[in-house]
């Protein structure tokens, strides 16, 4: 699980976690503007999004570049990272002083949280479960009426195929789909070869007239056997 999350330019430097539900609260007034939906796009960046930088342009260009530091336990076992905020592809493998000892690919350390929370067997990625379901204002998937969309305007199959996915129920509806893909790459290899004058390309009524033309064969084909 998600253990802290450290930045220098943090009001409250550490955040830390706990096992169980925590909870984000504003003030007792309820005032907006305050940081909650900021924080939580953070948490979301620490999970490999993008949004952090890419959408909250007013928080990148009045604070700066600035590093999130971050660690996780999983079994007993500490693992501590980095992101700079100047660099969304790559993210720091840390030691326990968040001193850098390895960069790799945001793909990597994706992949490397999916295998740590144990769903790695799953033909989904890691940000298809987590992603799709932070819901912040600022990112694209806050329409209500598309409550599994990742973005807005996803296609309505993507996100419940995430959703299957999740779940191990995809599996029937792959076969179905690799199927359909089988029999429409046949059909256009067929079109194509007609098109390239490969076979021949015909019509009902020339169909008709070659039944007739074969009946006529035919019967022509009896009459000198019997002769």
């Amino acid at each position: 699980m998600l253990r802290e999350i450290i930045c220098d330019k943090f009001k409250e430097k550490k955040i830390e976690f706990h096992d169980g539900l925590n909870v984000v609260l504003g003030d007792e007034q309820g005032s907006n503007s305050i940081g909650k939906s900021t924080f939580l796009m953070i948490i979301d960046y620490v999970y490999g999004g993008k949004d952090y930088v890419m959408k909250s342009i007013d928080i990148q260009r009045n604070v700066g570049a600035h590093i999130i530091k971050f660690s996780f336990v999983f079994k007993g076992n500490k693992y501590y990272f980095s992101r700079n905020t100047n660099d969304t592809e790559y993210v720091n493998i840390c030691n326990d002083k968040y001193e850098v000892t390895e960069m790799i690919t945001l793909e990597q350390y994706t992949n490397k949280l999916k295998s740590l929370y144990e769903f790695g067997d799953k033909d989904i990625s890691f940000r298809d479960v987590v992603g799709r379901y932070i819901r912040v204002y600022g990112k694209d998937n806050l329409n209500e009426k598309h409550p599994l969309d990742a973005v807005g305007n996803e296609k309505p199959t993507q996100a419940m195929n995430a959703l299957l996915k999740l779940y191990d129920l995809y599996a029937a509806i792959s076969e179905l789909e690799d199927l359909a893909k089988r029999k429409g790459d046949e059909l256009n290899a067929f079109k194509n070869a007609q098109k390239y004058h490969i076979i021949s390309k015909i019509g009902a009524r020339q169909r008709k007239a070659n039944d007739k033309q074969i009946a006529e064969l035919e019967g022509e084909g009896r009459k000198l056997q019997m002769s």
